[in-house]
């Protein structure tokens, strides 16, 4: 979870009047109504102290926010909600309240200092409660922005307070507020609910009422909630640890390193740390510990290094190679501890190769020589594999809009605008999974959709994945969670699923796991109206600005888009809908006997002189696609493998109208051009494709004519 810094610092105000007047003066609020793609796109930024809480019910539900209240915010000031627990929940009383919500929205980076308080309602007047002695404080956080969106705020009180009735939820705002950064507070829309919205920023002019007051009136109550468990007293006892590992899988071949990724499901809040282990002839050595469980969405402020959930990364270079045990430990605060092991074979210097000639997404033109690097000294050997891409590529992804799905009863959406959106806003993982579990289907991999020897359909699919992601109780799909969620589906069906996952994919990884390996590709992205999206194809090459044509089904529009994808730093972007987001992970799923067709170039078995293979095919068509493929073997049988995609371009590496290959364009070029298309003689070097000097997709006598044009400067440079 995240644990921002603690300050443990009171909020004082210390403001004079004329500095009051001064701050009431630079508030130029502003409203925006707001839909729930919005509400279902926020990040979660839950606090978590040192002490136990346990969250049952929620005062104040999100989904009555109907407007963004821009520009009153300034900082240093106290906002105030009186809330009732018998509107959320049945019995309420006595109350234990644990933590207190504020959603704010961010044009930009910044930092804020929070705290939160419960105070008593007071009756000054009837019907209209006032602010009174306050009940419990909590300790002052530092909670960084990282970047622009909605944020849903949870701060937890130092101690549970029990309430008795109705009370006051405040949320104070310690540091001053830069009004470029555009804060924004979240309203509701009754413009009658007065004496519940409270807004103070100065002692001396004291509470005003947000919807009455000589400044400017909100057009609702302020969106504050609160979260706690009914009964007061004790707090429940939460449920002990579960963890499960998720990755590498049991029985797997890691090579030289591997990040364990673990799984803690027991829904408990007060898990200490999760630990990692491996173990040897039954001792176990402890590579390390997590303490930080961040389950983020895509796209949220948290997801700065995409892992989610719990996990270690292990470089094992420093073993012997063979089977060993792997075991994660989920300890609480109350010591109790749960483990779970896999074995997995461990190879420290695996046969990987990695072709480095040519580079990855690179031209290459007919006699290429291709260079492979691979460390590994007990090597058998190396083969090497060609596959055409597809010029306008499609895998034939069934596009669906998540929102059908996912409304108040759990039903396929009926075509009512009320229930739309309630649920089905925040479904694109379960969409997603559903579209590429269908491609499966179409290939002939039917049990994966059908249940009980009966075909679902795809409304039965989607709620059942829905289920296993816990997408309605976390309003969206974590990358934990579908992963997991993934796992447990392919375990249950006839023909288990293949899972890959990377973190910040490139566009060659794209291509190469959809188009080359044929699995199903998901992206996270997040902020783009879908969390999820299924990849469908590519079409040509390199566009003029540098990016990539892409194919995706956006389950926030129910339809396939073209869009432009680019690699940028360590990994890739989006663009949809005119804006660039970046790719967060690949997911991708393939079926276990699925065989895909290559041509052997070559193998080599003699790594005396490295590994390398001469290739000179004579059929490639120029400006295509390839994909090259090595595939190596050590003499345990332990393989790995390595693909680049490449395009077919001779003109960047002869000299246009240079048939000969001595580096210039002269008469013996004509003679041997002349030679090649009226006497069958040899063809240019660099193929017969050279030959068309015209450009006009054909080689004969013509080329002669503008060839020699060319010599008398009567005619442009030739085509090749």
């Amino acid at each position: 979870m995240f644990r921002p810094a603690k300050i443990v610092v009171l909020p004082v105000f210390v403001l004079s009047f004329a500095s009051t007047l001064y701050a009431a003066s630079q508030r130029q609020p502003r409203i925006h109504q707001i839909d729930s793609a919005t509400i279902a796109n926020k990040s979660e930024l839950r606090i978590e102290n040192d002490v136990t809480t346990t969250t049952t019910h929620h005062i104040n539900p999100l989904k009555n926010a109907v407007w963004r209240v821009d520009g009153w915010v300034t900082g240093s000031e106290l906002y105030k909600a009186y809330l009732d627990p018998s509107e959320s929940c049945q019995d309420p009383y006595p109350f234990s309240v644990t933590e207190i919500n504020m959603p704010m929205y961010f044009t930009g980076p910044t930092v804020i200092y929070v705290s939160v308080d419960v105070e008593d309602a007071f009756y000054s007047a009837p019907y209209c409660p006032w602010p009174d002695s306050v009940l419990a404080i909590s300790s002052d956080y530092a909670i960084p922005i990282a970047k622009a969106g909605l944020y849903d705020i949870w701060v937890p009180l130092d101690q549970a307070v029990v309430v008795n009735g109705p009370f006051f939820a405040g949320f104070f705002i310690g540091n001053a507020v830069d009004s470029s950064t555009g804060v924004g507070v979240l309203a509701g829309n009754d413009p009658s609910a007065l004496c519940r919205s409270y807004n103070i920023w100065d002692e001396q002019i004291g509470f005003i009422d947000l919807l009455n007051n000589p400044l400017w009136s909100f057009p609702g109550e302020l969106v504050i909630r609160a979260g706690g468990y009914p009964g007061g007293g004790d707090r429940p006892t939460p449920p002990e640890p579960k963890v499960t590992i998720l990755s590498p899988c049991d029985g797997q071949q890691v090579l030289r390193e591997a990040n364990i990724w673990a799984h803690e499901s027991s829904g408990t809040d007060i898990i200490e740390y999760v630990s990692f282990e491996y173990g040897v002839s039954g001792e176990f050595i402890e590579l390390g510990r997590d303490y930080n469980n961040v389950r983020p969405l895509p796209g949220s402020a948290e997801n700065s290094d995409f892992s989610g959930g719990y996990n270690f990364q292990w470089n094992f270079s420093h073993l012997e190679e063979g089977t060993i045990t792997l075991r994660v430990t989920a300890c609480d605060t109350l010591g109790r501890c749960a483990s779970d092991e896999i074995s997995v074979y461990v190879e420290p210097t695996p046969p990987t190769p990695r072709i480095i000639a040519p580079a990855n997404t690179g031209d290459f033109c007919s006699e290429v020589d291709i260079l492979i690097s691979c460390a590994d000294e007990d090597l058998r050997g190396i083969s090497l594999y060609h596959k055409k891409a597809v010029g306008d590529f499609s895998a034939g992804i069934q596009p669906l809009d998540q929102a059908h799905y996912g409304d108040v009863n759990g039903n396929p959406h009926d075509g009512n605008s009320v229930e739309r959106g309630e649920f089905g806003n925040c479904y694109s993982g379960p969409v997603a999974v559903a579209m590429a579990l269908g491609l499966w289907y179409n290939r002939g991999y039917i049990s994966l959709i059908d249940t009980e020897s009966k075909t679902a359909t795809f409304d039965i699919l989607v709620e059942e994945l829905a289920t296993r992601f816990l997408t309605r109780q976390k309003s969206g799909t974590s990358h934990e969670y579908l992963y997991r969620g993934l796992l447990d589906y392919g375990a249950g069906h006839d023909e288990p699923l293949t899972l890959e996952r990377c973190c910040r994919p490139d566009y060659a990884t794209l291509r190469i796991k959809l188009e080359e390996e044929q699995k199903a590709v998901l992206l996270a992205t997040g902020e783009t109206g879908a969390d999820w999206l299924a990849v469908d194809g590519f079409s040509g090459w390199k566009q003029d600005d540098g990016s990539y044509l892409v194919s995706i089904a956006n389950p926030a529009t129910g339809k396939i888009e073209w869009c432009a994808v680019r690699d940028y730093g360590a990994g890739s972007q989006l663009k949809l809908a005119g804006v660039w987001h970046p790719v967060e992970a690949l997911v991708s799923i393939g079926a276990t006997d699925w065989h895909v067709n290559r041509q052997l170039i070559g193998t080599d078995t003699d790594q005396s002189d490295g590994w390398s293979f001469y290739w000179t095919p004579d059929d490639l068509e120029t400006s295509t696609r390839h994909f090259i493929r090595a595939e190596s073997i050590d003499n345990t049988g332990i393989k790995h493998h390595n693909t680049v995609v490449l395009n077919y371009d001779c003109s960047t590496f002869f000299i246009p109208g240079d048939y000969n290959g001595d580096g210039a364009a002269s008469i013996i070029d004509l003679l041997y051009l002349s030679e090649f298309i009226m006497n069958d003689g040899p063809q240019p070097v660099g193929g017969a494709l050279r030959a068309d000097a015209n450009g006009d997709s054909r080689s004969n006598i013509t080329d002669l004519v503008f060839y020699i044009n060319y010599l008398y400067g009567d005619a442009g440079s030739p085509a090749h």
